[in-house]
């Protein structure tokens, strides 16, 4: 999208959204999946530990409109150049492993 000629933060928001989309598609996949497995917790539902999303989702409250308040506050480059470090990171763990 920023090949089109997108603002990052376009782009960003967008990609946000469809990782919501997805994480959402996925989870409820999840919960049919294993519905009935043995072994399970019992506070699970399906493969879905409910604890772990809690906490989750819990510790996504408070970075999340503290990312939508910086973002509006830094230039485009900052943020493009993080993610150009992450990726290279990224990168680099891979060819190590």
């Amino acid at each position: 999208m920023r090949r089109f000629g997108l603002p990052l933060r376009t782009v960003i928001g967008t990609a946000t959204v469809g990782a919501a989309i997805y994480g959402l598609s996925g989870t409820l996949g999840y919960v049919p999946a294993g519905w009935g497995q043995a072994g399970l917790p019992a506070t699970a539902l399906g493969f879905v530990y409910l604890r772990a999303l809690l906490v989750m989702g819990l510790t996504q409250l408070v970075p999340s409109p503290l990312g939508v308040r910086l973002a509006g506050r830094v230039s485009e480059r900052g943020p493009t150049v993080l993610f150009a470090l992450l990726l290279l990171a990224a990168a680099f763990v891979i060819a190590m492993t």
